[in-house]
């Protein structure tokens, strides 16, 4: 038997996904590739806004809403339909969705669904057995409750920001030079994803549903555990201290050939301190300021110019290989392109080589993030693409509610359903490619991205 034939743990789960740009969507989809049916609920007026987003090529088109790039990483093997909650009838047809569902899963401000009805008391009245994720900023109680969060606002408020930066600098983004996912979009996900299968499995034991408020604030703080301990029970706010370490040292991130190419080296033991000094042929003057750990991290300063000197002419990759054989501690800073084509990651099969959906044949056979999990007898593949905009309509409203054509056709005419968003309400702007180059936003363009996949992948 296949892989893609076994049994998956959620398959008959039915799961109603009220979400947009990152968060929700991330949490939701390890469920959608554990088997659960996970139908994206949109509107010709409330299209997900990571729809828009980068084109293929760079190239506009008129349905560009179906291209978007981070839409489709993070969509995959979701079915698509569209319903105007704004409106009465709408409200109504989701009910009666929800109903026959398992799970709601929505990340709006806490007024919106009481604001429309949809509250987890207005659920659980069609549906006692419903599990209801609300995931937004600040949760559904408190002063902040209304307030809108995006992962920058989170990342600030929670503490991250003020640990993460330079000594004599100011507080800054994690990761990506504040232009990455932020760390907070990421445990919120995490922390709903794992929120609904505790619910599931509870469901199980008790016939009961429940409602699962999760506040991306709360799971901000949860990424800063030890500043937290640190200053409940000794008083103390930590200080920013970049790449440094409390115990290890030299560690820190060193230039290599090329533009915008570093290696990562953190040294734990005297040994291995050798290993570097010997590897490096570092210039070591008054060595023994350098002999101990305590030494090394008080002359840091003077010993990353050192390292620095003499990794710059190294190649990155080579110089990870040439230190981790000589038992150093030692990585390159990877851009998303090192990911794509790092070999060890191909070994593990950390990346799936994804056929272009049918709406959207320009974008070509990508390679996307498989869940981070291997397990003895499902599988962890990618079954299907992202869905087109209301690609599934007819099809999940014939199979929840046994919908006919001329039913649907007339929600149609009400404006209920839409077959594509509204005008203006998906960006076709393309990347200024220059300007982004010229800004420091990119630090390269890749022209034969298409070549190095199929040469990575073997297709």
């Amino acid at each position: 038997m296949s892989d893609q034939n076994l049994p998956l743990p959620l398959e008959g789960i039915r799961i109603l996904e009220l979400g947009m740009v990152i968060v929700l969507p991330l949490a939701i989809a390890p469920l959608a590739a554990l088997g659960a049916d996970v139908v994206k609920v949109e509107s010709g007026t409330r299209p997900d806004q990571i729809r828009s987003g980068p084109q293929p090529e760079n190239t506009p088109r008129p349905d560009a809403f179906n291209y978007g790039g981070n839409f489709q990483a993070i969509n995959r093997m979701k079915r698509g339909i569209t319903i105007d909650l704004s409106k009465p009838e709408g409200r109504e047809l989701l009910l009666r969705l929800v109903a026959v569902s398992d799970v709601v899963a929505e990340n709006f401000t806490s007024r919106v669904l009481h604001n429309m009805g949809l509250t987890y008391e207005d659920l659980r009245a069609v549906n006692p057995r419903i599990i209801l994720l609300s995931s937004n900023g600040f949760g559904h109680s408190g002063p902040w409750q209304n307030y809108k969060a995006y992962g920058p606002n989170i990342e600030s408020v929670d503490g991250l920001m003020l640990l993460t930066g330079y000594l004599d600098g100011p507080p800054q983004r994690a990761g990506s030079g504040g232009l990455g996912v932020t760390y907070p979009d990421v445990a919120g996900a995490n922390f709903g994803a794992f929120a609904v299968l505790a619910a599931l499995e509870r469901r199980e034991r008790t016939g009961e549903g429940m409602w699962l408020d999760l506040s991306h604030y709360e799971a901000g703080v949860a990424t800063i555990a030890e500043g937290i301990l640190d200053y409940t029970m000794n008083g103390r706010v930590p200080p920013r201290v970049a790449n440094r370490h409390p115990s290890r040292a030299p560690q820190g991130v060193y230039p290599c050939q090329g533009l915008d190419r570093w290696v990562a080296i953190s040294v734990a033991t005297d040994a291995q301190f050798s290993a570097l000094v010997q590897t490096l042929q570092l210039s070591m003057p008054d060595a023994d300021r350098f002999a101990t750990a305590e030494g090394r991290r008080e002359h840091h300063d003077e010993l990353d110019a050192i390292i620095a000197a003499a990794t710059t002419p190294w190649v990155a990759e080579e110089l990870e290989r040439t230190l981790q054989a000589a038992g150093v501690e030692a990585t390159v800073v990877q851009n998303a392109r090192d990911l794509l084509l790092d070999p060890q990651l191909r070994h593990r099969g950390s990346f799936q080589l994804m056929p272009p959906p049918d709406a959207a044949p320009d974008i070509g056979p990508r390679a996307h993030v498989r869940q981070g999990w291997k397990m003895s007898v499902s599988t962890a593949a990618a079954r299907a693409g992202a869905p087109a905009f209301g690609e599934h309509t007819d099809e999940v409203l014939h199979e929840y509610l046994e919908m006919g054509s001329a039913e649907i056709a007339k929600l149609e005419e009400q404006g209920i359903v839409a077959r594509a968003p509204r005008d203006g309400m998906v960006s076709r702007e393309l990347v200024d490619m220059n300007e982004g180059l010229a800004s420091g936003r990119f630090v390269e363009v890749d022209t034969d991205y298409r070549e190095k996949l199929a040469a990575h992948f073997g297709v």
